[in-house]
């Protein structure tokens, strides 16, 4: 079973185990193993997208955002632009947490990629990123987003 614990600040993805424990046929009690989620890409650092004419391999540090749009996740890395069939919550599930962070709903960005962020209204930003894009914070993750990047 997968779950999301949620607090004030942030989330936490674990998976957890249970088997129960019988005595004379009756069930007493469960045995519950609790473990964070590991990611799959740690062992493959690539996402592999769909452009026009063919699948391009990405290396997770190329990567500047994931956005989902029109029900499909869009990846834009450093040199391309493409599709990658798991939607924006699996992918969230699957990248490393030291370089990738949800801001918006609709967004993931490497924040290795950020070159600037400009306040905008109502306590949230504008990330302006290292290809030129512009991708907002939106102010459900504002207080997250500040306290990871500390500012």
């Amino acid at each position: 079973i997968k779950e999301v614990i949620e607090d004030e600040d942030e989330k936490v993805l674990y998976r957890s185990i249970s088997e129960p424990i019988i005595a004379k046929g009756e069930v007493i009690g469960a045995m519950t193993a609790i473990y964070p989620l590991q990611t799959p890409f740690s062992h493959l650092p690539y996402v592999t997208i769909r452009t026009d004419d063919r699948w391009v391999p990405i290396h997770l540090n190329d990567i500047v955002f994931l956005e989902a749009f029109n029900r499909k996740t869009h990846i834009a890395s450093k040199q391309y632009k493409g599709t990658h069939r798991d939607n924006l919550s699996e992918l969230e599930e699957k990248l490393p947490a030291e370089n990738f962070i949800r801001c918006h709903r609709s967004y993931i960005i490497n924040f290795h990629q950020i070159k600037e962020i400009h306040p905008d209204s109502h306590s949230t930003f504008i990330l302006r990123m290292t290809n030129g894009s512009r991708i907002p914070v939106s102010q459900s993750y504002a207080k997250r987003f500040r306290k990871l990047l500390d500012f």
